[in-house]
């Protein structure tokens, strides 16, 4: 079971940990600029996995999208994997490995 944590607030990334199945992973993607606690034994009980994506601030964001904009950045090759839903548990765990070739990776809601 993946639980995906988007909101870079402090006390829902401190609560995600208890959404988690036995053998879980926990994906951090929202970046906060503060401590975040977890209590050990809630890890270690669960097994769990914690990952991290590497984020930008607003004005790197801007910068990029500026270049995106004004053709400085080449896009064209991305998305390389774009799936619904339902296939998104079993593509995840391709989608880590940096041979898998992966640079942007889309999930499709109908």
């Amino acid at each position: 079971m993946l639980v995906f944590d988007c909101t870079g607030d402090k006390g829902s990334m401190e609560a995600a940990i208890h959404l988690l199945q036995q053998g879980g992973t926990l994906v951090f993607v929202g970046l906060i600029n503060d401590t975040v606690s977890l209590f050990d034994p809630d890890l270690h009980r669960r097994e769990a996995t914690i990952l991290a994506s590497r984020n930008s601030t607003p004005a790197e964001h801007r910068r990029v999208l500026d270049h995106m904009e004004n053709g400085l950045i080449d896009v064209a090759a991305w998305p390389t994997d774009c799936v619904g839903p339902d296939a998104m548990g079993k593509r995840f765990p391709v989608w880590l490995h940096r041979e898998a070739g992966v640079v942007k990776a889309i999930v499709e809601w109908s």
